[in-house]
């Protein structure tokens, strides 16, 4: 599924909110977006400025979501992402990325990471994502090209 079609932060098996690791290198950003998702009912657990807290966090926290920053540098919210899975294949990543180029997209799927949000619309996408991973979903920014990920998915490409 490319985008979540209902709004609510209850996601996971139980109905208890969804408890989110936010990563956001930039204060002010990282400010807004963990009010952003605390408003709409997630339960914000950690908020850290780098990947590599990131993961130390969720090994400890074990969060329902974890949001990497792949905006500075995309490989190392890749790394992150792949330490995580390593450590936990069942953990559910988001990457909040400034690169919409099939090949950063192919990248993340091909990690693991099942969600993929532009930060020039995480204001609007990121509850949606979370919501649609915590239940078992993949989510792309709408501005990513959804037939593009199922014919990767489907191995058409």
């Amino acid at each position: 599924m490319c985008e979540a079609g209902s709004a609510g932060a209850s996601g996971l098996y139980d109905g208890t909110p969804v408890q989110v690791l936010l990563t956001e290198a930039f204060p002010k950003a990282r400010r807004e977006l963990s009010n952003l998702l605390s408003s709409q009912g997630f339960r914000m657990i950690a908020e850290v400025t780098d990947n590599r807290n990131a993961v130390r966090l969720v090994k400890h926290f074990q969060p329902d979501i974890a949001i990497l920053d792949a905006a500075g540098e995309f490989s190392a919210g890749l790394k992150a992402a792949r330490e995580i899975l390593i450590w936990n294949q069942k953990a559910r990543i988001i990457l909040l990325s400034l690169h919409s180029e099939n090949q950063y997209k192919r990248a993340a799927l091909q990690a693991g990471v099942r969600g993929y949000v532009l930060k020039t619309r995480a204001a609007s996408d990121l509850g949606q994502a979370v919501l649609e991973v915590s239940r078992g979903g993949i989510y792309l920014s709408p501005a990513c090209s959804c037939w593009h990920w199922m014919e990767h998915l489907l191995g058409n490409e």
